[in-house]
């Protein structure tokens, strides 16, 4: 494994480099998403993996400046199909409120829907890209 120091808005790849691409606990992380959504397109190979695990909360903070929904999945479309989902509750483990996103997924509680509280989950899902005939 080589790790490069590069922002994710601007990846040093050729475009098609990766068979598989995986953005866990990182996504919201990110200065400038919608940069980062066509950098992870580009260097996805034809018939690539990407797979995404993700807070889902709706207010931004310092450390986590990009703040969206469960919907962010259709930001990767058409580029990509997209194989399964997993919507998970955020458990808080600390009376100051602290959860812990790998705790939460071994945890699995499937996040309620109809529960209309504002409250933060967990989305992990995977996602193919479609061959150039496509």
């Amino acid at each position: 494994m080589q790790y490069i120091a590069c922002g994710a808005e601007h990846l040093p790849f050729p475009d098609a480099s990766f068979d598989i691409v995986c953005a866990f606990n990182s996504l919201d992380h990110v200065d400038n998403l919608d940069q980062v959504i066509g950098e992870i397109n580009r260097v996805v190979a034809w018939q690539g993996s990407f797979l995404l695990l993700t807070d889902i909360h709706r207010h931004p903070t310092v450390l986590e400046p990009s703040a969206f929904s469960w919907d962010i999945t259709a930001r990767f479309l058409p580029e990509m199909d997209m194989v399964e989902q997993r919507r998970i509750e955020y458990t808080v483990f600390s009376p100051e409120g602290f959860g812990d996103m790998y705790q939460s997924l071994i945890r699995g509680t499937r996040y309620n829907i109809k529960n209309a509280k504002e409250r933060d989950g967990i989305l992990s899902a995977r996602f193919h890209k479609h061959s150039q005939a496509q």
